[in-house]
């Protein structure tokens, strides 16, 4: 039988040779990778940035002076689904295409036990959390300043707040399902089922308009789950 200490001594063992690197220098070696990677990979923010600004004056411009026209009220609406349609795939697609391969390394780096999966995702989310929020968020109000100025929309600082919190909501919403997608799926079939899921929750959103009051209560709560 072993005593006490012999067992102690085991289980210490044991735990290094899992993790030889303390959880402290696994995040912090992690993290430094992770602030690296995010400062050579510039082209991602360029491409980013000039989607952002065509998509802005594409749609400004097809609907350019319609915000104070009361008879181009089928306009206005299709202008607001079109600026939801962009911040629901271009906030989806992003993960989804980029995401797997950040989980193959992953899965190879953690089966070679190189380090502790809390210390992983602590460290991307202190590196990429607040990146990838204020890239959302600067972008995102970047193209709404576009599309509403050149749409025409009213002056108002609550209109344009209202407006504003709408499309970046939709946007982290859908940056999140973005991830769930790439967790799951490869880059193929995450670009498959990332637009076949947005599909019906798009179309189920714009259900019904112009006659609420009559729609089924089924629909009614699939409504509730989507955009």
């Amino acid at each position: 039988m072993f005593s006490n200490e012999e067992i102690s001594q085991v289980i210490i063992e044991k735990s290094d040779i899992d993790f030889p690197v303390p959880f402290r220098v696994q995040f912090l070696l992690l993290l430094s990778r992770m602030y690296l990677q995010m400062k050579r990979n510039r082209i991602g923010l360029y491409i980013q940035f000039f989607h952002h600004l065509l998509s802005g004056l594409i749609v400004g411009g097809i609907f350019t002076g319609i915000g104070n026209d009361a008879s181009q009220t089928i306009a206005i609406f299709k202008y607001c689904v079109s600026c939801n349609v962009f911040f629901l795939y271009t906030y989806v697609m992003m993960p989804v295409l980029l995401f797997p391969l950040e989980v193959q390394l992953l899965k190879r780096e953690y089966f070679n036990r190189w380090y502790r999966l809390k210390a992983y995702y602590l460290a991307l989310t202190v590196a990429t959390f607040p990146l990838l929020v204020s890239i959302a968020i600067v972008l995102g109000i970047m193209f709404l300043l576009i599309v509403y100025f050149m749409a025409d929309q009213p002056k108002e600082i609550d209109r344009f707040i209202g407006f504003c919190l709408t499309g970046l909501l939709v946007g982290l919403t859908s940056q999140g399902l973005g991830y769930l997608i790439g967790s799951i799926f490869s880059i193929t079939n995450g670009s498959i089922i990332g637009p076949s899921v947005l599909a019906p929750l798009l179309a189920i959103a714009v259900y019904g308009m112009g006659y609420r009051a009559t729609i089924e209560p089924f629909y009614k709560v699939l409504m509730s789950l989507t955009f």
